[in-house]
């Protein structure tokens, strides 16, 4: 069964806090939220509509289809359903994973198509999350855009007609987790775990 409330072994439980820094006793109250909150339907794991709704504090300038896409990256497995393990790596990325991870992510999310790129239409979504985020977090809505614009320029693009590759992308953004910061990828307040 595992240690705790998690149900996990204990070689699953280690390897999570192995990979994502939370203390055991953390893995446990993830677990307790985890299990309260996705067994609301009655059925085992977090549901898309659950994922939605858990996160939409975080999240609620994005639009729906951004939030649905986000929840496929984390479904690892594909099945349509966060498993424990998935939600608490899910957490781990949007709070506590470095920069370069966290950028990763966003970047995978961002690029729709799955060219390697972002093309104009995917990086316009991509400055109008950022904006509309940041903003929501009360920085300046100047500052904000310039920010991002300086981020996403074609000087920083090695072939423009292609778009912004990820190791790019990576490299323009991650001088600091400002950028992570806009796009609500930020570590949690005081205690918190989300």
């Amino acid at each position: 069964m595992g240690a705790g409330n998690t149900k996990l072994s204990k070689e699953e439980l280690n390897d999570l806090i192995k990979k994502t820094n939370y203390t055991k006793d953390q893995i446990v109250q993830l677990s307790k939220d985890y299990y309260e909150f996705s067994s609301k339907d009655k059925k085992l794991g977090f549901s898309e509509s659950e994922f939605m709704e858990f996160f939409f504090c975080r999240f609620r300038d994005w639009d729906k289809d951004l939030l649905k896409q986000l929840f496929k990256l984390f479904d690892s497995d594909g099945n349509g359903v966060l498993d424990f393990k998935e939600f608490v790596t899910s957490l781990y990325i949007i709070t506590k994973a470095p920069v370069v991870e966290k950028l990763s992510l966003l970047f995978d999310l961002f690029d729709r198509d799955q060219s390697g790129h972002l093309e104009i239409e995917e990086i316009e979504k991509l400055i109008g999350v950022a904006v509309a985020c940041g903003t929501a977090l009360g920085m300046d809505y100047s500052g904000v855009t310039n920010y991002v614009f300086s981020i996403c320029s074609a000087e920083n693009m090695s072939n423009k007609n292609k778009g912004m590759n990820k190791n790019e992308f990576i490299k323009a953004a991650s001088n600091s987790d400002k950028f992570c910061k806009m796009i609500c990828f930020y570590d949690s307040i005081g205690q918190m775990l989300y």
